[in-house]
């Protein structure tokens, strides 16, 4: 159709069904809209994968990769270990690091601490919660390895990020 400027993106079902039940959740927890956004980007731009890019064989395993993903990016407050993942899906852990390894060129535990941290940075942001409070709500059982962990991607404590973030914003 020429009043498109780019293809109309074919879905699976799977992928469908996933972005289907992510949009009926936006009204439920507003302060994590952006993380659903990305939920749903992430499959579009997955759906939009190069003809050439190495593709599983078998669409069992296709499916069974989405659905590694998706449990992620739904539970990652949740997920402490691979075996968490691997577990809930009934797959192997292995399997779980190849999907992640094809799909993001990291491991699943360090995918799983990036949105964590994403999650952590926009409730510094937005609330105005205990950092203790937040650790726990995106997922860290542990407040002094979310504190290492913190400094260590973010380059800074995560009251320096709410201070900076506080700065900016009333500059804004």
């Amino acid at each position: 159709m020429k009043c498109f400027q780019n293809p109309i993106l074919h879905l699976s079902d799977t992928d469908f069904k996933c972005i289907k039940e992510i949009a009926n959740c936006f009204k439920d927890y507003e302060a994590d809209n952006y993380l659903k956004l990305a939920a749903i980007l992430n499959i579009l731009c997955r759906s939009q994968a190069p003809k050439d890019a190495k593709q599983p064989a078998d669409e069992h395993w296709r499916n069974k990769a989405s659905e590694i993903i998706e449990y992620t990016e739904h539970n990652y407050t949740s997920i402490q270990h691979v075996s968490d993942i691997s577990n809930a899906l009934n797959t192997s852990e292995g399997y779980v690091y190849s999907v992640f390894q094809e799909h993001y060129k990291v491991s699943p535990k360090k995918y799983v601490t990036e949105l964590k941290l994403h999650h952590i940075c926009h409730l510094l942001e937005y609330s105005s919660k205990s950092i203790k409070e937040l650790s726990d709500l995106a997922g860290f059982h542990c407040y002094e390895h979310f504190l290492r962990t913190f400094k260590k991607n973010m380059g800074c404590t995560p009251t320096e990020y709410r201070k900076n973030w506080e700065q900016t914003a009333s500059r804004g």
